[in-house]
C-alpha cells in the first residue's frame, strides 16, 4: 500500500525475507480477525522471546 515506490522496494529489500514467518502470520491473523493493528504489533512484540517460537516472556513481579 506504500505510495511512494522506492520507499515499498526498500521495505521489500530488507523485510521481505521474513515473508512466511510465523510472526508475521500471526500478525496479519491478527489484524484480519481482531483489528490488531499499527504500534500494537510493536507491542506485542516486546513481550515475546524470539520470532521463532513466539513464546512469551514471563517476568517475576516482586510486591514491595
Amino acid at each position: 500500500m506504500a505510495r511512494v515506490e522506492s520507499y515499498a522496494e526498500d521495505a521489500e529489500k530488507q523485510f521481505g525475507k521474513f515473508r512466511g514467518n510465523a510472526v508475521v502470520n500471526l500478525a496479519q491473523e491478527l489484524r484480519n480477525t481482531q483489528g490488531v493493528s499499527y504500534d500494537a504489533v510493536m507491542s506485542m512484540a516486546i513481550h515475546l522471546t524470539d520470532a521463532d517460537h513466539l513464546k512469551l516472556k514471563l517476568r517475576a513481579r516482586t510486591l514491595a
